[in-house]
């Protein structure tokens, strides 16, 4: 039997410029600094019951794959403990190949992802009505979501299989390449934004970083005050700022001095970061740059609840069985004041509660190990989450 490379390919570009914002000076009685074009209004997406469910599902889920990785990571590669992964583009990717599954290995990775209540075609029906919705809630921000499959010439696709690719508008490509696995799975995620105002080059200062390995590093430190979502939790502190319209929004949570990370990423829930209060933030965020890339085989996944005797349960091909093998994922993310770039390869407008006049003004100084990524901000999915750490 041939070995499969379980391959996502994730490819996500935020570029950032100044967009109008809201005029919150009445809050603070500090006058907003000057923006340049007007943003239309963020679409909602809108899920049915069902989809919610899924949707929230799933949001555990993806920290519950960060968990994982950040773990790997911890245990495999110590000295570089920054980690970042696309939960979205893995799921969604995944998504598609449970269609070429049998039913045993189907009801294992959706009890894997805590949708044991739910079938495949839920499942094909929540991402449908994700993709349509994403591509629609903000015209100033570009996103794209393929799926590839790629298989070998010399084999013939299931004619079951086939259909629901084509249905599902994945791309299917048979191709004749030396040393070629039995298939390779890949899904693409572009996505291009803008920062709702700018972070100015003129208040970017020196300063030191607290790396997670005890260790201390001078950083261009990025600086600006706005109005924001701002939540204070026992273990953690959190705050995000929003991309253009407000569709998508970037989240940085700062643990608590002694907490203990692994604990932390475990214990947040979605709700978490749908809901806080609105403050007046000073927000000093560093410029930089992660690089994570890994080659997790069959243990990771057996890591995160998949049966390995059931690998083979691929009907992918007419007479011939292939099995899940390994992730391939390298990832890439870099931040300054003009914009973030992220790239992920692997093989909420959100009410701010409490925001009256009784706001408060808080610092949130990113200085020391953080976690951060990006939601879509009506359904609060995460596409992306990260850890930085040196």
């Amino acid at each position: 039997m041939k070995a499969y490379k379980f391959l996502i390919m994730s490819t996500v570009a935020i570029c950032l410029c100044a967009c109008k914002s809201s005029d919150d000076s009445w809050l603070t009685g500090i006058a907003p600094e000057p923006v340049e074009d007007p943003v239309t209004r963020a679409v909602p997406i809108e899920l049915n019951q069902d989809q919610q469910e899924i949707g929230n599902t799933l949001h555990e889920f993806s920290w519950k794959l960060f968990g994982q990785f950040y773990k790997w990571r911890q245990e495999w590669h110590s000295a570089e403990p920054n980690t970042l992964v696309s939960p979205f583009s893995m799921v969604s990717n995944l998504s598609v190949l449970m269609n070429g599954m049998d039913e045993q290995l189907q009801q294992n990775i959706l009890g894997v992802m805590g949708l044991e209540n739910f079938n495949v075609e839920d499942v094909n029906g929540f991402f449908k009505t994700m993709e349509n919705g994403i591509n629609n809630a903000d015209p100033q921000v570009r996103f794209a979501n393929i799926n590839l499959f790629q298989y070998d010439s010399n084999l013939t696709l299931a004619e079951a299989f086939g259909k629901k690719l084509a249905e599902l508008g994945v791309a299917v490509e048979a191709t004749k390449v030396a040393n070629m696995l039995d298939y390779q799975s890949f899904n693409n995620t572009s996505f291009y934004g803008n920062w709702e105002r700018k972070f100015s080059p003129d208040k970017t200062e020196k300063a030191v970083f607290h790396n997670a390995d005890g260790t201390e590093k001078e950083v261009d430190m990025m600086y600006q005050e706005l109005l924001t979502y701002y939540l204070e939790h026992d273990t953690f502190t959190a705050a995000r700022i929003k991309l253009n319209s407000g569709a998508y929004e970037v989240f940085f949570i700062l643990p608590k001095e002694g907490v203990d990370i692994e604990e932390l990423i475990a214990n947040i829930k979605p709700i978490d970061l749908k809901y806080g209060d609105g403050a007046y933030v000073s927000f000093w965020l560093p410029k930089f740059k992660v690089t994570d890339n890994e080659d997790l085989d069959l243990f990771f996944l057996k890591d995160i609840g998949f049966d390995a005797a059931l690998s083979d349960g691929l009907d992918f091909f007419v007479n011939h069985k292939t099995e899940l093998s390994s992730i391939v994922q390298n990832n890439s993310f870099s931040i300054d004041e003009e914009g973030v770039e992220a790239v992920s390869e692997t093989g909420w407008d959100t009410a701010y509660h409490a925001c009256n006049l009784d706001i408060k003004f808080v610092d949130f100084r990113l200085d020391r190990p953080f976690i951060y990524g990006v939601v879509e901000t009506s359904t609060n999915m995460p596409l992306f989450i990260g850890y930085y750490g040196n």
